[in-house]
């Protein structure tokens, strides 16, 4: 439902929105207002279950709880629609943005083959990295794949920009878009190389601000994670996030970090890999789990039973 659209049915039950941050219901006698700071709409479904439970309450004739039946039945259902089309762009975007990615990273790997050989470093694999010291005139190139991983977040989170409302909507586009190109990125480059050769194969994932490495397993289950929260986020959006949500996703971020940058000196410095800090990546991910779950699942009135909270205190402000 738009913004801007108004939604009427007979006289006795009509839902209007007269502001952004307001919807209101008004039966004869009673006005209930919802505040949302979305401008959200009365969910379709549940006006019409209300309807029919007035009317059992004999709060409202039944022929006007039909009459709402029917005009849920005929209304409008372009905001599903929209999500929809927005969550199958966003995906579509990162399959062939991953395939991109997937394609540079085979020219950068060829360009760098005789340089890697000449280093007695292991062709075809990210790591150990050349130390910094060695580049000589390469170092540029450096600064040259800096900011292409820069522009590489710049555009994902652009792209995400584009089809969201606001800053909670922008969020969950974001990680959607990022986690289905990151598997993109995994699946193309085993189509066009061979590469990983297993889900616990070593990769250097950024580079901004220090190296970040773990095995693909890891980075795998977190863009999973991501498209997974994404959709249900878009599909439904809590109209307010509660701060342990924000608390716990944070925190598990901070963890998801700390596990990929463990041991960046060591890398930074030519080291081969030397083991992975399972535990703190995942206490990171079950983190950011759980204020997943605290940000959807949190407890909402439904229509009808603020309707009849509403019926019952003009009823007694009656008596």
């Amino acid at each position: 439902m738009q913004a801007r659209q108004r939604c009427l049915l007979p006289e006795q039950l009509r839902c209007v929105r007269r502001k952004p941050a307001i919807l209101r219901l008004r039966i004869p006698g009673l006005a209930l207002v919802r505040r949302s700071q979305r401008a959200a709409e009365w969910p379709l479904a549940a006006v019409a279950a209300a309807a029919w439970e007035l009317a059992a309450a004999e709060w409202l004739p039944a022929a006007e709880a039909e009459a709402a039946q029917q005009w849920v039945a005929v209304a409008p259902v372009a905001a599903s629609s929209s999500i929809r089309r927005t969550i199958f762009s966003l995906i579509f975007f990162g399959i062939a943005f991953g395939q991109v990615e997937a394609a540079v990273v085979v020219y950068l790997r060829t360009i760098a083959a005789p340089f890697r050989s000449s280093a007695g470093l292991p062709i075809g694999e990210p790591m150990p990295l050349f130390r910094a010291t060695n580049l000589g005139s390469l170092e540029r190139l450096l600064y040259i794949e800096l900011a292409r991983e820069a522009a590489t977040l710049i555009m994902l989170a652009a792209v995400a920009w584009t089809v969201a409302k606001n800053f909670r909507t922008w969020l969950p586009a974001f990680a959607l878009a990022f986690g289905v190109w990151d598997l993109a990125f995994y699946f193309w480059l085993k189509v066009m190389i061979g590469w990983p050769a297993s889900l616990f194969t070593w990769d250097i994932l950024f580079l901004l601000p220090v190296p970040w490495a773990a095995p693909v397993a890891a980075p795998a289950i977190v863009a999973l994670s991501l498209v997974i929260g994404g959709v249900v986020t878009l599909l439904y959006s809590p109209e307010k996030v509660p701060r342990l949500t924000w608390t716990l996703l944070l925190i598990g971020m901070a963890g998801l970090l700390t596990s990929f940058m463990w041991d960046w000196r060591h890398w930074i410095e030519g080291g081969a890999p030397r083991g992975f800090p399972w535990a703190v990546f995942g206490v990171g991910e079950l983190l950011g789990i759980a204020g997943f779950v605290t940000g959807i699942r949190q407890d909402q009135p439904s229509i009808a039973q603020v309707a009849f909270e509403g019926l019952r205190g003009t009823q007694q402000a009656g008596e």
